[in-house]
């Protein structure tokens, strides 16, 4: 009776673990590979899990751009972002450029896990579909305005 009991526990707390959106297991983020820990710290940096219609469950990296860069996102999008195509992707051609404001559409799963973390960034990587392309997703909050935003970057990755 006590292994069943211990067992269900174990159950219980592995399952409240995917629905709440942290990993199980701690991944290293692509992004961290390329910037220093301090740049690493100062932008809050977080990684979880949302369920996306379409693409499943989708692992992201949280960040937060208020606490030290007073909501500004652009050298982690200009910057951060461009580094991990080259070093992390290995290299990633981008083929098209998409950006969706306000983003009326984003899945509740991606709002509730950026709000879990306090964080107004999202990034996950969305692999190659059926030869179509791959993605790099890229959503901001402002707080001052309530609007999402989204930047989308379809590319191919090719091996150096």
């Amino acid at each position: 009776m006590k292994k069943q009991l211990s067992i269900i526990i174990c159950l219980f707390f592995t399952a409240s673990n995917i629905f709440a959106g942290k990993p199980i297991h701690k991944e290293s983020s692509p992004i961290s590979i390329v910037v220093s820990e301090s740049e690493r710290k100062s932008w809050c940096e977080h990684d979880g899990y949302a369920f996306v219609n379409g693409q499943g469950n989708l692992h992201y990296w949280l960040y937060d751009s208020y606490k030290y860069h007073d909501g500004e996102i652009s050298e982690l999008l200009e910057k951060i972002v461009y580094k991990w195509f080259q070093n992390s992707l290995g290299y990633f051609v981008v083929e098209k450029y998409e950006v969706y404001s306000p983003n009326n559409a984003l899945a509740d799963s991606v709002k509730n896990l950026m709000k879990e973390f306090n964080c107004d960034v999202s990034i996950t990587f969305i692999p190659e579909k059926n030869g179509g392309f791959a993605s790099v997703v890229f959503n901001s909050y402002d707080k001052d305005t309530g609007i999402y935003t989204t930047y989308v970057y379809k590319g191919t990755k090719v091996d150096r």
